[in-house]
């Protein structure tokens, strides 16, 4: 509303001082008012601004949790063994840090021609530990190797789980990752972040084909 009077007072000064020119109070007047119009535009404009990177952010940020819970899905749905503890057999599998904690043991079929299954372990590890400029309070490593932490599968991670997921069976919780394993569902929960205080929560219900999952 202010703009708008701004506006009108500026117009009909301008009609007014048209056919006979300004004179220098006339001319202050008409600047300082100009001012002020494009002061309150650059306000809305940095504001809308804000508003767009944020959204923008949490886009990315939703986008970022379902395409690694969708990775995660895909590893359990394809497993022949499901585990939230180290198996029998799995020797050396443990990194050499005790940071990075290990929340997910699978066993999928063996690629040919190798007749030997796959093993695969989820962990999750502080940023901070990993020292390489990740964002969030934890992120979720996926190996596929003895002794290595794997690759990064997601960053942002929260630094605990939402309370709104919940499920049956066995509880597992590493930072803002939950699992809940029964028979053969298994209930994945994501928490991320997006800056200070937003938080994104996502969760799938996936079903072991081969085997049941066990705690």
């Amino acid at each position: 509303m202010i703009q708008q009077d701004w506006l009108y007072y500026l117009t009909k000064l301008l009609r007014c001082s048209s056919s006979r020119g300004f004179s220098l109070v006339e001319l202050m007047v008409g600047v300082i008012l100009a001012g002020a119009v494009l002061s309150g535009a650059g306000v809305g404009f940095a504001s809308a601004l804000r508003a767009e990177h944020k959204t923008q952010a949490e886009t990315q940020g939703r986008n970022k949790l379902n395409l690694a819970l969708d990775f995660i899905a895909e590893d359990i749905r394809e497993a022949l063994s499901v585990s939230s503890s180290e198996p029998l057999g799995w020797t050396d599998w443990e990194p050499a840090s005790n940071d990075y904690q290990p929340v997910l043991y699978l066993e999928k079929p063996a690629i040919a021609p190798s007749t030997t299954p796959q093993r695969v372990v989820y962990y999750v590890v502080d940023s901070a530990v990993d020292g390489e400029g990740w964002r969030g309070s934890h992120m979720i490593y996926r190996s596929d190797e003895p002794g290595e932490k794997g690759f990064p599968l997601v960053d942002a991670i929260a630094a605990s789980p939402t309370s709104s997921c919940t499920g049956g069976g066995t509880e597992v919780t590493a930072a803002g990752l939950k699992l809940f394993l029964e028979g053969s569902s298994i209930q994945v929960c994501l928490n991320g972040t997006i800056g200070e205080s937003l938080k994104l929560g996502t969760s799938t219900r996936v079903f072991v084909r081969s085997v049941e999952a066990s705690n």
